[in-house]
């Protein structure tokens, strides 16, 4: 994972843990429940709402949800639309995964992690939405434990 993404959830979840109060239930930090937040200023703010998931409103008031746990997915999920899962391992043992992206215009700055682990003869295809493309192409392939970070600009996917 990228230093600068590992030193900001850090951040993130200081910050909440410093305005907002925090208990500890089964090792598991809980927060308090904001649904609307007070103010957004030039560097946002973080607050959690009733899914207790971590979430990050931006400057342009622009709601992300911060990523903080790992989905998998198999052959039988295929083909799978990625939406809030920010890390996503693709287990190919039994067969060939896609992986379709939602619009890059819905999730601008959207950030997927994405990692094949199964067999060797069997890829993850990423796959672009409609006629958006992902460094210049429509799918990207990964081969056996190959990884990548795609990120939206709002028009298109660009891998990190």
């Amino acid at each position: 994972m990228n230093k600068k993404i590992v030193i900001t959830i850090i951040i993130l979840i200081i910050f909440c843990l410093s305005v907002f109060g925090h208990r500890l239930i089964d090792n598991r930090l809980l927060l308090p429940e904001i649904t609307t937040p007070s103010t957004v200023d030039d560097f946002g703010q973080v607050y959690t709402k009733s899914n207790n998931e971590l979430y990050f409103k931006d400057g342009a008031g622009v709601e992300h949800l911060v990523p903080m746990q790992l989905t998998t997915i198999t052959d039988a999920d295929t083909p799978f639309v990625l939406a809030d899962e920010a890390y996503l391992v693709g287990d190919t043992t039994n067969s060939a995964i896609t992986v379709n992206l939602p619009s890059a215009a819905t999730v601008p700055g959207r950030m997927y992690w994405i990692k094949n682990s199964g067999a060797v003869a069997n890829n993850v295809t990423i796959d672009a939405n409609g006629s958006e493309l992902i460094d210049e192409v429509l799918t990207v392939t990964l081969i056996d434990k190959e990884a990548v970070t795609i990120v939206s600009d709002g028009s298109n996917w660009h891998v990190m």
